[in-house]
């Protein structure tokens, strides 16, 4: 008696992604190019903030250095395939603005500094005054305005990696 057997091919899953994130970048999204397969997805070094379960997930990375996607397919038959992805994580800038937060009405000539990185670049932004120089710079001097709450704000970027953060 001869018995019959259907061999169903396994999947061949394939991630497409971002190869290279920044720490604490959130949104990114990773995704097989198959249809209609059920899929399981496990990370390290980051969260999965949406889509386990489905062809497509986003994820927030964690910690600098390399992190890592492992991706389950399995088809309408049972069969399984699976795929690991590896993705650099570059570390985020750590912008501290250090200066003077007590200041009086009409204050000119306030300095604000952060720690210079080399390569780095800086964009400060001021509310409730003015900046009048190092906008650019690591560091910042601002003529206040009048009574009330002014905010400066900083983003340091990577200009290497792309990556930034904000103080």
């Amino acid at each position: 008696m001869i018995h019959q057997v259907m061999i169903h091919a396994l999947p061949v899953p394939v991630v497409n992604g971002p190869e290279a994130a920044c720490q604490y970048q959130s949104e990114l999204v990773y995704a097989d190019e198959g249809e209609g397969n059920t899929y399981f997805w496990e990370i390290v070094g980051g969260t999965i903030t949406a889509g386990q379960n489905t062809g497509s997930v986003t994820v927030t990375w964690d910690e600098p250095g390399t992190g890592s996607l492992n991706m389950v397919e399995t088809n309408e038959f049972g069969c399984s395939g699976s795929t690991d992805y590896e993705i650099t994580i570059n570390p985020a800038p750590a912008p501290a603005i250090d200066g003077n937060a007590l200041v009086c009405a009409n204050s000119e000539q306030v300095t604000y500094i952060t720690p210079l990185n080399d390569g780095n670049t800086y964009n400060w932004t001021v509310t409730g005054g003015e900046i009048v120089s190092g906008a650019d710079a690591n560091e910042v001097v601002v003529n206040w305005g009048g009574n009330g709450q002014g905010t400066l704000s900083l983003v340091e970027t990577n200009t290497v990696t792309t990556c930034s953060a904000a103080a």
